[in-house]
């Protein structure tokens, strides 16, 4: 299936425990599946409402299916990378304090995974203690294994920092403790321009799912009445914005919980 995208990166970035080719099989399958029942509903709908034309509408399955699938594993990432961000400058901190009572490195990412209290932090700690202990690898590979599949650009800084430290023999305690300084600084920062880009996108919002549709329904009303010959392409029309519309507002949904600064 080459004309598909590859879904590997994101798909362990977002923690779903299902492989490419089986990832892109569903799609497949969802799709055709969409097509099927959107000639179903929109034949039905077409005899019914004698608008046979609907059945072209059938084909919006299609696009919805694909985007759906291709959306969720890097929304999911998304969310994830929000959430290790967000508990990353308390995990630093916590790991700077055990890192100078003398803890070695796997100690430190043990007491993180314990319990959970750092949520996504404590999940990306948890494979690296289970990477050592369980499979075999060396603290330097695990931390390498983590940083191929976090989708934290801030964590995997830090994973390139703290192996750098180990390999040259640096103070471990002093370099996350600076980590933990600059992570605090970096995170005011993406919370205020995060707040300025709602801003722009509640706009947005307002001229393209509230102004847009009600500007276009009533055109084609007008269309309507003084060119009736054009009838059925403003029924066919409005229906579009009928279905269309309640996908928007869930793509605004989605791309605001995404964006929302962490306060």
């Amino acid at each position: 299936m080459g004309w598909l995208p590859d879904f590997s990166v994101y798909l362990k970035q977002a923690d779903l425990p299902i492989n490419t080719g089986a990832y892109a099989s569903a799609l497949v399958f969802t799709m055709v599946i969409s097509v099927v029942a959107g000639l179903a509903v929109t034949a039905t709908l077409g005899v019914l409402l004698k608008m046979p034309f609907l059945m072209v509408l059938s084909v919006l399955g299609v696009p919805i299916a694909f985007g759906a699938f291709y959306m969720y594993p890097s929304y999911r990432a998304s969310n994830r990378k929000a959430n290790i961000d967000e508990n990353l400058p308390f995990a630093v901190s916590a790991m700077a304090t055990m890192a100078g009572s003398g803890a070695n490195t796997l100690d430190m990412f043990r007491t993180i995974a314990e319990g959970g209290r750092y949520d996504e932090m404590s999940r990306e700690a948890l494979k690296i203690v289970s990477d050592v202990e369980n499979l075999g690898y060396t603290i330097k590979s695990s931390l390498e294994r983590a940083i191929e599949r976090t989708p934290s650009a801030k964590l995997r800084g830090l994973f390139y920092k703290m192996i750098t430290t180990m390999m040259s023999g640096g103070d471990l305690k002093a370099m996350l403790m600076l980590q933990a300084e600059k992570v605090v600084d970096d995170t005011k920062r993406e919370q205020e321009a995060a707040i300025e880009t709602l801003g722009m996108v509640s706009e947005a919002y307002t001229v393209i799912l509230i102004l847009g549709p009600v500007l276009a329904l009533v055109m084609s009303v007008i269309m309507m009445l003084l060119l009736p010959s054009m009838e059925p392409m403003m029924k066919m029309l409005q229906i579009g914005l009928l279905m269309l519309v309640p996908v928007g507002y869930v793509v605004f949904a989605v791309m605001t919980s995404a964006m929302k600064p962490k306060l």
